[in-house]
Parts: C-alpha cells; structure tokens; sequence
C-alpha cells in the first residue's frame, strides 16, 4: 500500500500535498470509540463529520476524545452527531476550534454536564450551531456571538 492510498479512502479527502484536509463518514459501518489518533489529522480544514442519518446499530460510542481539539484549521463541519451515541462532557479542548465558521455539531447524543465556556472562543460562527438532544444541565451559555448565529440550538 502506498503512503498515499488512503487519499483514494470513501470519506477521505486530501490536499494537493497528500495531507488529509477532510473526513466525512456519514451513514458508514463504523462502530466503537473514536480513535484519539484522529486528533493528530491537523491538516484537516473542511470537515471532520462522522455521523448516521438512518437508524442502525452502527455508531460511534464513549466519551469525545480531548485530542480532537487539536483540529485547530478546522473551519467548517464538526460533525458527531445523529445516533454516535457519545456519552460524557464535551471536552473543553474543542474550545481550541477556534476558527469555525459554521457547522458545529453534537446533536442528537448522550452528551451531559455545562456545555463548556471554552466553545465561547468560537466567535466567528455565523451558522449552524447545534448541541440539541443532549442532557445538559446548568445555565445556557449567553456569548455574545450566538446572536448573530443562523441556525441555532443549545438546548432541546
């Protein structure tokens, strides 16, 4: 196999350098925890979407692992949602997303706890900024950007 098949992957997309830039795994056969590797995919800009818009019993399990926050290009489309089934606290590290734009979301999990106020950093979402279908508990955050926020939902 060369260094340069998984580029040829379903759900993988590269740059004009080889480096991974996007990952979409919707309605795939993947099952258990999220590798904590995925974390070290920083060349990723344009999405990172694992999700399942059907009812199966596919889906992702576990906590979201702290070294996603390590996505930091990310501009777009951070997607775990839609029956992954991820249960525990949104890691605070995800607040290291800074430069989302739009699409970020965790709807429809097992998520619990305060959304963190990290998310808070993210103040250039303008679109698409989705935590419904969760368990969270505590005041609903108020950053000033979530105004300006098309799309919309904290809480459900």
């Amino acid at each position: 196999m060369s260094e340069e098949s998984y580029c040829n992957w379903d759900g993988v997309t590269c740059d004009g350098s080889s480096r991974v830039s996007r990952l979409d795994f919707e309605n795939n056969q993947h099952t258990g925890k999220i590798p904590t590797e995925l974390g070290r995919l920083t060349g990723i800009t344009g999405g990172f979407m694992l999700y399942h818009t059907s009812w199966s019993s596919y889906g992702h399990s576990g906590e979201i692992p702290t070294e996603l926050g390590e996505l930091t290009g990310l501009t777009e489309n951070f997607m775990l949602t839609e029956n992954t089934y991820l249960t525990g606290k949104i890691p605070t590290e995800l607040g290291r997303l800074t430069l989302m734009e739009s699409g970020f979301s965790l709807y429809i999990n097992s998520l619990t706890g305060e959304i963190p106020s990290e998310l808070g950093k993210m103040t250039g979402m303008t679109k698409d900024f989705n935590l419904g279908s969760n368990y969270f508990c505590g005041p609903e955050p108020t950053w000033e950007w979530l105004s300006n926020v098309a799309g919309l939902t904290t809480y459900s």
